[in-house]
């Protein structure tokens, strides 16, 4: 109910007994997305190049760590560095987390993909997005695809994926799709991507199971591990490419696929087949009757972090397994690197 003209509001930060949310309008509706260094100044107005500034290198808007403001009596700072919602300005003005939070290397500073924005394929309704649109569930038995924001024309990358059962056919698909030959008018229901042209993959279960894709085209059905990625639950495979020399590797279960290394440059999959030099490529996936969790360097596969974080020269990113030699996360510092 909308209040009646010049009705007198309560301020936020004031009031006797007025209990402030913050991350939510009610008890069973939340926000879901990320906060990252709220800050609330009690008395105080500060011009937003105070909190942030525009970076150099990546023209992203980025964070100032420690603003010089004042707070105020009832002022606050949280979710600077960890995922607690205790007060950093000092006046302890604490708040209770009404459930868990979970910390993310998602930060204005340095941003990671995400999938499910309504704006590339519209999802079915059996599908539905979760944990800030790197998780997805799909009970349906009829494929659908997304494909990630970010793209990329160079350099070497790596992320981690992660397949649950939802029905009695899981099928999976996984891999990077070529900007030029992107069909972007597909629908929700029965999208695939494996088979399109400028499609580079790795198909589980049914009638393709096993086999690599290259530009659309099955390239070899003897891919044995990934035979298996719909059959064991809860299994995380490793997808690495190399933009410059157009090549793509498998992983699964922390073992790369083919005798490969991605680190040297041994046994990849020529990707060359219609993959035009400088065209951009993007992150994509299909399913069926299966979820899916995705993990481009934030370090957990929907609430559940990873077991024991792999080496990453890059710096950038949480992985389970290493991250290859020359790799880097799908980020805005990484894409910038």
């Amino acid at each position: 109910t909308w209040p009646g003209q010049n009705t007198t509001l309560v301020p936020f930060g004031t009031g006797s007994g007025v209990e402030h949310t913050i991350g939510a309008v009610s008890t069973s509706n939340y926000f879901d997305g990320y906060l990252s260094h709220l800050h609330y100044t009690d008395g105080y107005n500060y011009a937003p190049t105070t909190f942030g500034e525009t970076d150099a290198t990546t023209g992203e808007w980025k964070i100032k760590t420690s603003p010089s403001v004042s707070y105020g009596t009832n002022g606050f700072f949280m979710l600077k560095d960890d995922n607690s919602v205790n007060d950093q300005s000092g006046n302890t003005n604490n708040y209770t987390a009404a459930g868990t939070i979970t910390k993310s290397e998602d930060n204005p500073s340095n941003n990671f993909p995400t999938f499910g924005n309504g704006h590339i394929i519209p999802n079915n309704s059996s599908n539905s997005f979760h944990n800030a649109g790197l998780g997805m569930e799909n009970s349906a038995a009829v494929w659908h695809s997304e494909i990630a924001p970010f793209g990329f024309n160079k350099g070497k990358y790596y992320w981690e994926i992660k397949l649950v059962h939802n029905g009695g056919d899981p099928r999976f698909c996984f891999g990077a799709i070529c900007e030029d030959n992107t069909n972007l008018s597909k629908s929700g229901n029965n999208s695939d991507f494996f088979g399109q042209g400028g499609a580079y993959s790795f198909h589980s279960g049914g009638s393709g199971n096993g086999d690599v894709y290259a530009n659309g085209t099955n390239v070899s059905s003897s891919y044995d591990a990934i035979s298996n990625f719909d059959a064991t639950d809860g299994q995380i495979a490793s997808f690495a490419i190399d933009c410059d020399n157009k090549r793509t590797y498998l992983g699964v279960g922390g073992t790369w696929q083919n005798s490969a290394n991605p680190s040297n440059g041994t046994n990849p999959y020529d990707m060359s087949s219609g993959w035009t030099t400088g065209s951009f490529m993007f992150p994509f996936f299909t399913t069926h009757n299966s979820n899916v969790y995705f993990n481009f360097g934030n370090g957990r596969f929907g609430t559940t972090a990873v077991s024991s974080a792999g080496t990453n020269a890059s710096g950038l990113g949480i992985f389970e397994y290493d991250v290859p030699t020359g790799c880097s996360a799908v980020c805005t510092k990484g894409l910038n690197e």
